[in-house]
């Protein structure tokens, strides 16, 4: 769960400042108690927005359940499934996209008050339970338009500062290693291996020291441009066993970015 912890953070500090939801509204949702304040509704709706889950005015129900079947552990995914399915007309006839996450997110608290315990939210420093932040996190990487289901560059830009924001105060890596990695210069530099293993740990690709490379590309296809989904495939079947024999998954993320950029530079954009 450190994963889904540590993205729903990210997520947290990504959408509470743009709608000026308290923390008082927030945490109060881990209770089952919905504060009808419209920052709060506009917080649930950010955070399913990130993933796409609530989409032009529409709950993408089946876009959550296959999801939960790429990238949850079979304990928890089959409860959000459920919870998705159960949900999936709680919002039918709601115009205005954050009174719709609410009677999505409040919908889930109906059909199973007990999922609450393992979904979570950030207060401050400590962890506290929604559905709807796991759901949400897990689709960080997964945040393709359904109109085309890909990313534009800027999207994927946009992307990266969100996981970077996270990632890089957590592991001390400085803004000019950082940006000579993008130049292809690869520092030996501890902070910059863990970095690297933050942003794929977020991203489920590396996971219980393991380079999952089958679900990388999986996300290259659904969510890249045309013109970048062969090289970003190439890439990661070209690098696959780049991390053979490592066991530090801060090693294991160096070598495979390594790997990648050596393979193509192009695909650089992908990298951080």
């Amino acid at each position: 769960m450190e994963e889904v912890i540590s993205t729903g953070k990210v997520l947290r500090n990504h959408c509470q400042p743009q709608v000026g939801a308290s923390d008082e509204s927030i945490d109060a949702a881990s209770e089952g108690r919905f504060s009808d304040d419209r920052p709060f509704k506009c917080y649930l709706a950010c955070m399913m927005g990130l993933s796409h889950s609530l989409k032009d005015g529409k709950y993408q129900a089946d876009l959550i359940i296959q999801m939960a079947d790429d990238l949850l552990p079979p304990e928890i995914s089959g409860k959000v499934k459920h919870v998705a399915e159960k949900c999936r007309n709680a919002g039918d006839g709601i115009g205005d996209q954050c009174d719709m996450a609410m009677a999505l997110t409040k919908c889930a608290f109906d059909f199973a008050p007990e999922v609450r315990k393992n979904f979570v939210l950030i207060k401050g420093n400590k962890m506290n339970s929604s559905w709807v932040a796991l759901v949400v996190t897990t689709a960080l990487f997964v945040t393709c338009r359904q109109t085309s289901g890909e990313l534009t560059l800027d999207e994927i830009d946009k992307a990266h500062m969100i996981l970077r924001k996270h990632c890089q105060p957590v592991t001390g890596v400085s803004d000019d290693v950082l940006d000579a990695t993008m130049k292809g210069t690869f520092a030996d530099d501890r902070n910059l291996k863990c970095y690297l293993a933050c942003i794929m740990g977020l991203s489920h690709v590396l996971k219980n020291g393991k380079y999952r490379a089958d679900l990388a590309v999986r996300l290259a296809d659904d969510l890249l441009p045309a013109d970048l989904k062969d090289k970003a495939r190439a890439v990661v079947e070209k690098c696959s066993t780049a991390a053979d024999g490592l066991t530090d998954e801060c090693e294991m993320a160096f070598a495979i970015k390594k790997c990648s950029y050596a393979a193509d530079p192009e695909v650089r954009e992908l990298l951080l």
